[in-house]
């Protein structure tokens, strides 16, 4: 009786890892990004494969380098922007500050009759009879 069960876990677990090879070998046979065998390097010649990793190695000093300039662009980019937000900044706080001067000058304006300013914000000027 367990025998059964023992043998059908065997057959589950070997399909699925048949499947699993089958899978990675068919990926590795249709891979667009592989290396045709032509374009290997071969152990015929020690010269030649010197020359591949020579290559590789001046492409990866090269992309190295790319990189290290983009990463100072970006800092450069960086900079720029702080230096913005800093004078954004300047010219919100220059903003604000205007803005409280002209609301302490209304209210002075008001408290000494000149103005009146209603509850829906709209500004009159009284006339003055007596004069």
């Amino acid at each position: 009786m367990k025998r059964k069960p023992a043998l059908i876990a065997a057959f589950v677990t070997t399909f699925v890892i048949a499947i699993a090879m089958v899978l990675v070998g068919a990926n590795a046979l249709f891979n667009p990004n592989s290396v045709p065998v032509s374009a290997s390097p071969t152990s015929t010649s020690a010269n030649d494969s010197s020359g591949v990793v020579a290559v590789s190695a001046n492409t990866t000093v090269n992309q190295l380098q790319q990189m290290q300039e983009l990463i100072t662009q970006y800092q450069q980019r960086e900079k720029q922007y702080q230096q913005r937000e800093q004078q954004y900044q300047q010219q919100l706080n220059d903003a604000n500050t205007q803005i409280q001067e002209y609301q302490s000058l209304l209210q002075q304006m008001q408290a000494i009759g000149l103005i009146r300013i209603g509850p829906n914000g709209q500004i009159s000027v009284p006339r003055r009879f007596g004069d």
